[in-house]
């Protein structure tokens, strides 16, 4: 059985313990280990975090444990979040309005009450349909606006029928209806979605979670969404290649020649 995680947990003293990050893969192998309750025997087979000094094989929290370490986890970001001070809201407030303010929203598919189980049932096989893609990093825009442009045949982003509020456009918080994937994919294109870190997750028009949250969300639904970062060093580069638009060269990168040949 392979499971992916959606909760962290630091390796202890035991040899035969495994540490957990979010969105590791594990096979399970025992989930009786030593005979008693509380622990499984597992092999992780993915991880973007890896630690060559620990044994691929050992032993992880079983799934009671681990939903019990989940909620742990989501109830200190929680109050986390709600100690912040006055300047960082102010703060947080005025980047959020100079940013994209797209979100998902399902309300026969998800639940605003029901957030990921801490071990989530995963397969390995390859998806028959044309995946949506997210993008994120400070030239996400760039590159959302050059695969719908150049790329039309393949790529298309929600029509602004698809948006329920906002103004009904992709840059006024519109919200993105689940059904509306549905659309493009039944194309036969990819769906670009305009995610930003910093939007939220609209469900029965309550928020819940930020962007990350919403590929989780995708994922969940078996969307197998391509997420790629397109990092920059540097805001003078930024602004270098904001100024060079316009040409082709900075599209000639793995970006459009692997992850979409």
């Amino acid at each position: 059985m392979l499971f992916r995680s959606h909760f962290t947990k630091e390796k202890k003293s035991s040899p035969l313990e495994l540490s957990v990050s979010e969105g590791d893969i594990f096979h399970v192998t025992d989930t009786l280990f030593g005979g008693t309750v509380g622990l499984w025997q597992a092999a992780r087979v993915y991880s973007a975090n890896t630690n060559k000094s620990e044994p691929a094989k050992g032993v992880i929290p079983n799934q009671a444990t681990a939903e019990s370490l989940a909620r742990e986890q989501r109830r200190l970001v929680e109050t986390k979040g709600r100690g912040g001070t006055l300047l960082r809201r102010k703060l947080e407030s005025r980047r959020t309005k100079s940013l994209p303010k797209n979100v998902l929203a399902d309300p026969a598919e998800l639940s605003s009450s029901a957030p990921p189980p801490a071990y989530e049932r995963v397969a390995l096989n390859t998806p028959s349909f044309h995946r949506p893609v997210v993008l994120f990093g400070p030239l996400a825009d760039v590159a959302r606006s050059y695969l719908l442009s150049q790329f039309p045949t393949r790529f298309a982003e929600p029509s602004p029928s698809d948006y329920c509020g906002g103004g009904g456009t992709a840059g006024s918080g519109g919200v993105i209806r689940l059904a509306a994937l549905d659309s493009v994919i039944a194309a036969g294109k990819h769906c670009v979605l305009d995610i930003s870190l910093e939007s939220h997750l609209l469900v029965n028009d309550v928020p819940v979670q930020k962007g990350r949250f919403q590929v989780e969300r995708l994922q969940l639904a078996q969307y197998a969404p391509i997420v790629v970062l397109i990092d920059v060093d540097g805001r003078s580069r930024i602004r270098e290649i904001r100024k060079k638009v316009g040409s082709r060269l900075i599209f000639n990168s793995f970006i459009f020649n692997v992850i979409f040949p």
